[in-house]
């Protein structure tokens, strides 16, 4: 309704003036009630992105928890392997200095032998030295002996035994 409609004379006409009101308030209230409707969609619509991104945030979360544990996993299982390595590379300069004085040990076991057998080697040459030095000296005394005897027998008769002694002397 147009305001022109509403004059009269002087003034308004009380009915018309109603009627105006009504069919403004009518106007807003459609407008308004599309402007609710907009909004409450407009609400909705963000309720549901919201409940959404809640949901995300939840499962970010979990994931999140999640990669936490397993770095923590991670580091734990690498402290562990680098305590398990300390300790194996431990044990094994223990047994690498236990073989190493074993090794010492029966190589000073093995110069002992070495040193015996040389000792035992001496003894034996220079036991052998003085059997042949005294094979030597009784040899040399028994072809004395011989040349004695041989100097001091008589020159008669026995020139077929002193031949033979001879031939003997001279075989050997």
């Amino acid at each position: 309704m147009n305001v022109e409609k509403l004059k009269k004379g002087f003034g308004y006409q009380k009915e018309s003036v109603y009627k105006y009101i009504a069919e403004l308030e009518e106007e807003f209230s459609a407008k308004l009630s599309e402007r609710e409707n907009q909004i409450n969609s407009e609400n909705e619509t963000l309720r549901e992105r919201i409940k959404q991104l809640e949901e995300e945030i939840i499962l970010n979360k979990k994931e999140i928890e999640e990669e936490k544990k397993q770095r923590n996993l991670i580091s734990n299982t690498l402290v562990d392997a680098q305590a398990y390595a300390a300790k194996i590379r431990e044990d094994l300069e223990k047994q690498r200095d236990e073989e190493q004085k074993k090794l010492t040990e029966e190589v000073e076991r093995q110069k002992q032998i070495i040193e015996l057998y040389k000792n035992k080697i001496d003894d034996f040459r220079r036991k052998t030295a003085e059997l042949l030095k005294n094979f030597d000296e009784k040899a040399a005394e028994a072809e004395n002996r011989a040349e004695e005897l041989k100097d001091n027998m008589p020159s008669g008769n026995m020139s077929m035994f002193q031949k033979k002694q001879e031939q003997n002397v001279q075989e050997s």
